[in-house]
């Protein structure tokens, strides 16, 4: 299994992790930072990295997305990240030797649709955030293709193209607002960070979910790729101790580390999602 990091600091360098994740300049959402082609190249060259392109193509962006993913074709780069099934229509369409993973954040959730990709030449799946560590197991034995899965994130909530935060203050009549801002739930009592951008705006959930004990199970089952991603002045530490997990040290020590640094919130690892009809 190899480890990969979505890369928020253009500065943070780690010689002992497989590679990188890096949001593509002007063709994703959610990261404040994001990466040129140039930038890309160059990266490429030192560690494996994976190019994320994860926003809804509008028509007038594709024949640049077409330039971007044939220059792309041509550089060392691991694979490219999808949400838009443009990206796989162009490469498809201009034959492209890219290798493409489908990220469609919560739709990623069975080895049928999975294995519908593969047949149709993407080669990985990066599996959704709101399944279980069963199932995520049980995909993993039904599939072929490379998988991918977080393994400590803040969870995107969702994205919407709408700028809700400027939307918010312009009601109340106010000229000046904050970005981003901090809400929290009532009922339940989680905190959420709301950034907004060009683009539309991003809600995250401001607790980080700690998959280290997951993660020895994905390491048995053999998943291809496990992913770290959110910034923190302690990445280096938590490095660490996932690549000594990773390699088999289980000791107990190492996770009661991690649960001081990050907090033993696991998400929907051991929680099943049930939906009630009305």
């Amino acid at each position: 299994m190899k480890l990969l990091i979505v890369k928020h600091d253009k500065n943070y360098f780690n010689e002992y992790i497989d590679g990188y994740i890096l949001p593509l300049e002007n063709f994703s959402v959610s990261y404040s930072t994001q990466y040129s082609l140039e930038e890309i190249k160059d990266i490429a060259l030192k560690k494996e990295v994976f190019v994320l392109i994860n926003k809804n193509i509008t028509n007038s962006e594709v024949p640049l997305l077409e330039e971007i993913l044939k220059k792309l074709s041509n550089t060392s780069v691991s694979g490219v990240l999808f949400y838009d099934l443009s990206v796989l229509s162009i490469v498809r369409r201009c034959n492209l030797s890219l290798n493409l993973v489908w990220n469609q954040t919560h739709m990623v959730t069975n080895y049928n649709t999975i294995n519908y990709y593969y047949e149709k030449g993407v080669r990985g799946a990066f599996l959704s955030n709101e399944i279980t560590l069963e199932e995520m197991l049980q995909i993993k034995e039904k599939t072929e293709s490379l998988i991918f899965a977080n393994i400590i994130y803040r969870p995107i909530i969702s994205f919407s193209k709408r700028h809700l935060i400027q939307n918010y203050y312009k009601s109340f009549s106010e000229e000046k607002f904050e970005n981003p801002i901090s809400v929290c739930e009532e009922v339940s009592g989680q905190e959420y960070l709301i950034s907004e951008e060009s683009d539309g705006t991003t809600i995250i959930l401001s607790s980080v979910v700690n998959g280290s004990f997951p993660l020895v199970s994905m390491v048995e089952k053999n998943f291809d790729y496990g992913v770290i991603d959110f910034k923190t002045g302690d990445m280096d530490f938590i490095v660490s101790r996932i690549l000594e997990i990773m390699k088999g040290n289980c000791n107990q020590k190492i996770f009661d580390e991690l649960e001081e640094k990050i907090g033993n919130y696991t998400g929907f690892f051991y929680k099943k999602t049930y939906y009630k009809v009305k």
